[in-house]
């Protein structure tokens, strides 16, 4: 399924309960649906999970979710985890495995590598950042453009999302050519550019290379954790260090480590956004 047809399913759920303004509540949607909520620990298993069952002739959807667990687990990440389960709910394809009777225990915040599991992610971000609210709020900072820092500002301010979908929403909606690259352990999880990144031939990062040695997110991974939790590292790179395209171009890169997570969140743009243009 098309990000646009996910959209287009986002922006009818959106319609039905009369959203207009953030931050999106999907927990309020689930109960409107008359999903039976159950939130637990459920021993780290998984993030949430949703199941349709028979119960005297009449077909009930139970949306199982880990609950809140300070720095391991923020607001954010559950809200994230319960829109990811409504996916599974809203879209066609998902809903009709749920209806044979099959169900099964998500990773949400786009670290699986299944396609019912990012489209699932694809819906929660665009329900949780509606496009046409998320677009607004980018044009509102200066140039129409987003630093790593001013996403963050988005993330914990506005939308009450995870940074890693903040900045992929911002990646995946095309602002501005940028990459961006989730890693654990100093090697990459997945990397996803922005389509006029692709036009200049940058932005891909194969998963499992190491990072860059002289990268800022290298430096970054250097540094006691204590002293860098939640706080960006930045400086200026060139396109060579990340990307073997034949192309050397000064890029920013900025870099956070995200939490207790063990993840560290880089985010790239050329550094003269003239360069995004340029055919040479």
């Amino acid at each position: 399924m098309s990000a646009v047809d996910i959209d287009n399913i986002v922006q009818d759920v959106l319609a039905a309960y009369d959203i207009l303004s953030v931050p999106v509540d999907p927990l309020s949607i689930a109960r409107e649906e008359g999903i039976c909520l159950l939130p637990g620990e459920y021993d780290n298993c998984f993030d949430g999970r949703i199941e349709c069952r028979e119960d005297e002739g009449r077909l009930n959807f139970y949306l199982f979710y880990a609950e809140v667990r300070p720095v391991f687990r923020p607001e954010s990440r559950v809200r994230f985890s319960i829109a990811h389960e409504l996916g599974h709910y809203y879209l066609p394809r998902h809903r009709e495995i749920l209806l044979s009777g099959c169900s099964h225990s998500s990773h949400s915040d786009f670290v699986s590598d299944k396609n019912l599991e990012r489209e699932a992610d694809s819906f929660a971000a665009s329900l949780l950042m509606p496009h046409e609210l998320f677009v607004d709020e980018v044009r509102s900072r200066s140039g129409g453009y987003c630093t790593l820092k001013d996403l963050i500002e988005l993330a914990n301010h506005t939308f009450n999302t995870s940074i890693t979908s903040t900045a992929l929403r911002y990646a995946h909606l095309n602002f501005e050519a940028c990459c961006v690259v989730l890693s654990r352990a100093e090697r990459v999880l997945y990397s996803v550019r922005s389509e006029d990144m692709k036009s200049m031939g940058l932005g891909y990062v194969a998963k499992g290379v190491k990072l860059p040695k002289h990268s800022v997110t290298a430096k970054q991974l250097s540094v006691a954790p204590s002293r860098v939790e939640m706080s960006t590292l930045e400086g200026t790179v060139h396109s060579d260090l990340w990307f073997d395209s034949g192309r050397r171009i000064p890029l920013w890169e900025e870099a956070i480590r995200l939490g207790g997570t063990g993840l560290t969140l880089t985010f790239l743009t050329p550094e003269n956004k003239d360069d995004d243009r340029d055919d040479d």
